[in-house]
């Protein structure tokens, strides 16, 4: 069989050989995704530990070595009675308020909002935003408390 090419694999020559290796790509694919995922996990974890002690006032954030992180909450369009919001649509003709993906367009309600323009049918929920911004290039040193291990997480240190 004839040898292809990619942009980032030499494929074996053999069938076999290809069988071979796409069961070895995809187990590490697999561990690496189950990593992720136990990262994302922590993450999640570690980001509402943030928003529920981080102080709730205007500047709610806190600065580390490598990070500075803010607590924001902010209201967010939702629909509490449709009749009501898709009969203000059509009698109003405001279309720009609705898509098909999510029903209601976020950013035009917040817009009539802004304008003082209640919308019949919709009203709002706050949503609680974590924002990350780096202070230092990624891949530092991790924070003082905790240590590299094998798999290249922080751990926290016992006290």
């Amino acid at each position: 069989m004839a040898e292809k090419k990619s942009a980032s694999i030499k494929l074996p020559k053999t069938l076999a050989g290809c069988a071979d290796l796409y069961a070895m790509l995809r187990d590490s694919r697999l561990s690496k995704q189950r990593e992720a995922n136990e990262t994302k996990a922590e993450e999640g974890i570690v980001r509402e530990h943030l928003i529920a002690n981080l102080p709730k006032s205007q500047a709610s954030g806190v600065s580390g070595k490598i990070a500075q992180v803010t607590v924001e909450s902010a209201p967010e369009p939702t629909v509490v009675d449709l009749k009501k919001f898709l009969q203000y649509v059509l009698k109003s003709g405001s279309f720009d308020l609705i898509t098909t993906s999510s029903l209601i367009k976020s950013d035009a309600i917040k817009e009539r909002w802004a304008d003082k323009v209640k919308i019949p049918g919709v009203g709002s929920h706050n949503v609680v935003k974590l924002r990350v911004h780096m202070l230092k290039k990624r891949g530092t040193e991790p924070p003082k408390g905790t240590k590299e291990v094998a798999s290249k997480k922080p751990v926290r240190k016992p006290a």
